[in-house]
């Protein structure tokens, strides 16, 4: 999967005005959600619980530090093909929460697109 992304290079979430939310660090609004994500080196499906255009929050502790770069495919409702993700970790869990964040690094400009239609589709039913 690795030599797919590589030349991938059209859709980055900088392209994306940015959308401060309320908690002043983010970018991008991100959303509650129930999905799953499998990584490159598993089969084993992750719940994904927070995804905005330039990220995610998966439930689970893969094990990785802080700046690692993480490969996976993620399972959008309405979209007959998972996205592939290639992205980095950006913080690990606290013990109240066990999971880590992720932050996208370039995507399929097709992929990005679904990602985007679909947030737009939850917060129109919000």
């Amino acid at each position: 999967m690795t030599g797919e992304i590589d030349r991938r290079d059209g859709w980055t979430p900088g392209a994306f005005p940015e959308r401060r939310s309320g908690e002043g660090r983010r970018a991008h609004p991100r959303l509650r959600v129930m999905l799953s994500a499998r990584g490159s080196a598993s089969t084993d499906a992750v719940p994904v619980s927070e995804l905005s255009v330039g990220g995610l929050y998966l439930e689970t502790e893969l094990g990785l530090q802080e700046g690692d770069p993480v490969e996976f495919e993620l399972l959008v409702p309405g979209s007959d093909q998972p996205v592939r993700i290639a992205g980095v970790i950006t913080h690990g869990s606290d013990p109240s929460r066990p999971g880590q964040g992720i932050r996208f690094g370039k995507l399929d400009p097709s992929d990005g697109r679904v990602i985007e239609a679909y947030l737009d589709r939850l917060a129109r039913v919000r």
